[in-house]
């Protein structure tokens, strides 16, 4: 269940964050009128999963200003990592600055790092500065075990020893030195953590099965033009080249990509609702979903614009029709989009079957649906859905679980027909910058009540 919670103005992070408070304080939730379709444009904001790592990867750097962020939890609670060891990270400008020439501390704060998944990121990054590292067992979203094996076991082949605790691992890298890795698995995590903790290893360090994800490419991207040398983000082989710590520049300015999965939210809203929905964002991280939609009987247009970005025009005349997904590594339908998927179809006719090899068990806010009125079967042996379609879905209240299952909530909720309640908002709030107000300017009837 969620806490209660009270949203605060930080002035050192530069916008809200949310504490828990007393148990009889308001509970934060999404009202909504379902029942209409969707017109206009939506600006899509840079990608949360983008700009966790970037954060992590600041403590290389003197200066970084990272020049658009997201203002959701997820991004304060990875800047105030970054303050509890020593860093200086301010929201101004509609961006990030992150100061890192003061930085002392090689563990970060105990209780907000067992808060958000995304700690782990800051491990590649403080052996690279420190040589040692102390992470806490991460938190985050309940859609299934993610255990960092996958990290450590990595960093073990590199060199690095590794103690295990209870609640925390501590990390040595003294005698960590250039080799080769071969990932069992692709893990986003992992393959940031190996290239975060190889930058200033001397020699050249591969790592085979990496992480294809549009994430990893930025994070490359972003490393490189700090003055590292990394080759093939994006590929399953990355190369990095150690270097000097006076190769690196002092003063770094960067744009992080568009967040792929709020862009898809917005076009699978469409779907669920109706309508007509533009957008901006890079072709790549889009691609699946756009695919997925038009087997769902979507007309998707896009243009080619300046700096990467592509224009989608998404257009459902009605909803969308029965059509089937399978969630893999990418560059397979992403996992995260899996539960927006599935709520795409609730009032499709006829069966559709939504499957998911990363996470079988990220079905728990199937539950949740069924209140809408939704007939879903699941099996999570196998990790797949099967939906059947109905012809209304109605008002209901959900509880949101986790982060994407939350925002499938909200789908149902804006498609239904009366009022919903979709309450432990503030899981949702973690991944999506003004979700309401941009809903509200296609046209939803949405109220953020506290």
């Amino acid at each position: 269940m969620c806490g209660v919670l009270k949203n605060v103005f930080n002035p050192e992070v530069g916008f809200f964050i949310h504490y828990i408070v007393t148990a009889k304080s308001v509970m934060e939730k999404f009202v909504i009128e379902g029942g209409k379709k969707l017109y206009g444009n939506v600006n899509v904001s840079c990608a949360k999963n983008a700009c966790l790592p970037l954060i992590s990867a600041s403590v290389l750097c003197r200066r970084v200003f990272l020049k658009s962020a997201p203002k959701i939890a997820d991004v304060g609670v990875m800047c105030k990592l970054f303050d509890s060891l020593g860093g200086r990270c301010e929201f101004i400008n509609g961006g990030i600055e992150l100061k890192a020439e003061n930085l002392l501390k090689y563990e970060p704060d105990e209780k907000m790092s067992k808060s958000i998944r995304a700690s782990v990121f800051f491990l590649g990054s403080l052996l690279s500065r420190f040589k040692k590292a102390v992470v806490f067992k991460p938190g985050g979203c309940d859609i299934g075990s993610r255990p960092i094996d996958i990290h450590i076991s990595g960093l073990k082949a590199l060199g690095c020893r590794c103690k295990e605790f209870q609640d925390k691992y501590e990390f040595d890298g003294e005698d960590m030195c250039a080799g080769k890795v071969v990932l069992r698995y692709p893990s986003v995590g992992a393959t940031i953590n190996l290239i975060e903790a190889a930058v200033f290893l001397n020699g050249e360090t591969v790592i085979n099965n990496a992480a294809k994800e549009p994430e990893i490419l930025c994070l490359c991207d972003f490393l490189n033009a700090c003055g590292f040398k990394i080759f093939g983000g994006g590929t399953s082989e990355i190369r990095v080249i150690g270097v000097n710590e006076r190769e690196i520049k002092s003063d770094v300015e960067f744009f992080p990509i568009k967040d792929r999965i709020e862009a898809g939210t917005f076009m699978c809203a469409c779907a669920a609702c109706g309508g007509e929905v533009v957008l901006q964002s890079e072709r790549n991280g889009v691609l699946q979903t756009v695919n997925f939609l038009r087997r769902a009987g979507g007309e998707i247009y896009e243009k080619p614009l300046k700096g990467g970005l592509y224009e989608f025009a998404v257009r459902f005349k009605t909803y969308a029709k029965n059509a089937s997904v399978k969630a893999d590594v990418f560059p397979a339908f992403a996992t995260d989009m899996q539960p927006l998927a599935l709520a795409a179809v609730l009032k499709a006719r006829g069966k559709s079957v939504i499957a998911d090899g990363v996470y079988k068990k990220r079905f728990g806010y199937a539950r949740e649906l069924k209140k809408f009125g939704a007939d879903i079967s699941v099996d999570e042996s196998d990790g797949f859905a099967v939906v059947s379609g109905v012809e209304n879905l109605h008002g209901a209240t959900g509880i949101a679980g986790d982060l994407r299952g939350g925002a499938a909530l909200v789908l149902a909720g804006l498609s239904a027909d009366g009022k919903s309640e979709i309450l432990c908002a503030d899981k949702i709030r973690r991944g999506y910058e003004y979700f309401d107000e941009k809903l509200r300017l296609l046209g939803a009837e949405v109220k953020h009540v506290f």
